[in-house]
């Protein structure tokens, strides 16, 4: 089933949506949780892409995003 997204309005609303990608409650959204929760979102977006997109932001180097990177880069963009 595809969703409908809307922009984060709130440190709750990212905090929202973090729980909703890391499916497994690991505490980390890895390649394959992100790219799952595009998908329901209609965003064609290939493994390579989304694993750019993961590695753009993964300050720690683990391959995956905690909360911290994940709202630092949603909390940056909403600014810019």
């Amino acid at each position: 089933m595809k969703r409908h997204w809307r922009e984060p309005e709130s440190v709750e609303d990212l905090t929202e949506a973090f729980q909703l990608i890391d499916v497994n409650k690991d505490g980390s959204v890895d390649v394959k949780e992100l790219t799952n929760f595009l998908t329901s979102f209609g965003e064609a977006l290939s493994e390579q892409e989304v694993k750019a997109v993961v590695s753009a932001y993964d300050v720690d180097g683990d391959g995956k995003l905690n909360y911290k990177e994940f709202i630092s880069k949603l909390l940056r963009s909403n600014i810019e």
